[in-house]
């Protein structure tokens, strides 16, 4: 991480490129609240990396449809699962409504009426559905303390997840941060000394 090219860059700028990088390997949670388990692709040409989200049945090890994947996988998963989220919505709204209308007049009023996939207040529902929050942070908690500058994305990122999960302050809530391995080996120490 220390080959950014600097490029008549100030210390501060990548200083914040870095920790955008670090706020990217964050260990997130998901769920998948469907029926089937679903599959984010990243980098498909080169690393073909994939994580499998489980279905709301299956547990993986973390709870029921819940999988631990990186930030940057996470809004992935919300972009694309969410828009597909939205559009049942959509559909299943439409679908309740539609009898009311004469078959000729269906087709107008579905576009007058249906519900649109960048609707701000359904994005809120869906991503505090499938993001549950930060397990584990990359690079140590004492991150904040060592910039000047901290990145701020208020502005529109051009995603729609990236956007919704900082409008509703949840883009760093944390679930339970994972104890690091020592602390594991010293609470299995006190366990078998409060056994004998």
């Amino acid at each position: 991480m220390n080959q950014i090219p600097v490029d008549g860059r100030s210390p501060a700028a990548i200083a914040f490129h870095i920790e955008l990088f670090r706020r990217a390997q964050d260990t997130c949670e998901i769920y998948n609240p469907s029926e089937k388990d679903y599959v984010i692709h990243h980098d498909q040409m080169v690393t073909n990396n994939k994580w499998i989200v489980p279905n709301k049945e299956k547990d993986v090890g973390h709870g029921k449809g819940v999988q631990w994947v990186p930030r940057f996988a996470a809004i992935l998963y919300i972009d694309k699962f969410g828009i597909e989220m939205i559009n049942k919505m959509i559909k299943d709204d439409w679908d309740s409504r539609k009898e009311q209308y004469r078959y000729e007049e269906r087709g107008a009023m579905e576009e007058r009426l249906a519900l649109r996939s960048n609707d701000q207040r359904m994005w809120d529902k869906v991503a505090d559905i499938l993001f549950r929050g930060v397990v584990q942070r990359s690079g140590g908690e004492d991150i904040e303390d060592e910039l000047d500058v901290m990145p701020t994305t208020e502005n529109s990122s051009g995603s729609q997840a990236t956007d919704t999960l900082n409008r509703l302050k949840i883009a760093d809530r944390e679930v339970g941060v994972r104890p690091p391995q020592a602390d594991m080996t010293d609470a299995k120490d006190q366990l078998s000394q409060q056994l004998q």
